[in-house]
């Protein structure tokens, strides 16, 4: 019995602090200044209570431009969801520490559009206050680019810079580090809310060595680009160019003329090793049997040779074999002519004769090798007049069981 009563006294004592915090009166505390901070970043706009109530049992409402832009809605002690504009969405939050007055907002992922003025409005029992505040969201543009254009005895030059929040300004300055005068500036704001900013002066390039732009939002967020203004530069440097052009061009095209004519040294040479080459080494494609060298000497340098098959007998005979090289250069060559002097330097044969060295080459290893245990004799089937030739039977391929 004792024990009941004593809960029954601990709720109403309770509730009767719950009515006082709700019938005290209260004010809501925010920043005078802005709130700034960068884009794509995350900002907490403060708000709290004084004194420091329990703010767990009031409403608590955030707006944008107006109580009507609502953004978050605290009742019923919970956050409300599907409340407040969509744009919002998942990316607001009250921070905590509510029982001690603390009814901050925190914003995610700022964008261009979420700058401007917020208000948080506090409601209990029996009161209400609210307060505003202005959030700045700021982005750094790009470096300024010049662009300038020669006027009489001074010097148009044009500064620009885009992709800054808020509005910045433009500063020129002399290499002296004075400011000059300008009342030529101009800004643009593209769909996304961020500004570009252009800036044009006459300048006289004797009056200082370089000038400089600088764009920025404060003394610590700026971008800053020099120019040096020589009055005429540009133009020498084209005609140089231009010059040095026409000089290349014209060397290029003597060049070209000498080598066709062969007026040059070195090409000269190589152009007469080509022709001695096209002169002597002139035959068609043949496929050459081993056992021509011993008559080479003797065969018509321009006479056709027929196809042959490569006898078997022939690997008995290893003199013949090892003097391979020479003998069919011997062949593909005219017997009266001696070999060009390019191919004896380079040991190069024409690509149908390298070909048919090359085919003689691999026939002269594979019976020499492990390989001839797969090499057979053709035996025909039935009596063929290229029984004689000893020709070889194709290789058998087993196939393998996967």
């Amino acid at each position: 019995m004792v024990s009941r009563i004593n809960e029954q006294a601990m709720i109403l004592i309770y509730i009767a602090s719950v009515l006082a915090c709700s019938a005290a009166e209260f004010s809501i505390v925010v920043p005078n200044a802005s709130v700034s901070a960068p884009l794509g970043s995350s900002v907490v706009l403060p708000c709290g209570l004084s004194p420091s109530l329990n703010a767990r049992t009031f409403e608590v409402r955030w707006s944008k431009h107006g109580e009507h832009d609502l953004i978050l809605l605290y009742q019923d002690q919970k956050v409300q969801e599907n409340v407040g504009k969509d744009q919002y969405r998942d990316r607001v939050s009250l921070i905590g520490e509510l029982d001690k007055g603390n009814v901050s907002l925190k914003l995610d992922n700022l964008t261009v559009a979420d700058r401007g003025e917020y208000i948080c409005f506090v409601k209990s029992i029996s009161w209400y206050e609210k307060g505003s505040m202005n959030l700045v969201v700021k982005a750094l543009g790009s470096t300024p680019l010049f662009l300038h254009n020669e006027v009489g005895e001074k010097v148009n030059i044009t500064c620009m810079s885009g992709g800054w929040s808020p509005k910045p300004t433009l500063t020129w300055r002399d290499s002296a580090g004075r400011e000059l005068p300008n009342s030529h500036t101009y800004y643009r704001t593209n769909s996304e809310g961020l500004v570009s900013v252009s800036s044009w002066l006459l300048f006289s390039p004797s009056d200082s060595e370089w000038i400089s732009c600088t764009v920025g939002l404060n003394h610590q967020e700026i971008r800053e680009g020099r120019i040096v203004p020589l009055k005429g530069f540009w133009r020498e440097a084209f005609i140089s160019t231009l010059v040095l052009s026409l000089i290349v061009l014209s060397t290029f095209t003597v060049l070209l003329i000498l080598f066709r004519k062969g007026l040059l040294p070195h090409c000269s040479s190589h152009k007469n090793a080509k022709a001695a080459a096209d002169s002597h080494v002139s035959l068609p494609a043949e496929t050459v049997p081993l056992n021509a060298t011993d008559n080479a000497t003797q065969a018509d340098p321009h006479e056709s040779l027929p196809r042959k098959s490569v006898p078997l007998n022939a690997a008995e005979n290893t003199n013949q074999y090892s003097s391979i090289d020479f003998s069919t250069f011997r062949t593909l060559l005219p017997a009266s002519s001696p070999a060009p002097p390019v191919l004896k330097d380079l040991h190069w044969l024409p690509i149908p004769q390298r070909i048919q060295f090359k085919l003689l080459t691999i026939v002269y290893k594979s019976l020499h090798t492990y390989l001839s245990e797969l090499l057979h004799p053709h035996t025909p089937t039935r009596a063929l007049r290229s029984a004689d030739a000893n020709l070889l039977s194709p290789p058998t391929r087993t196939k393998h069981k996967t």
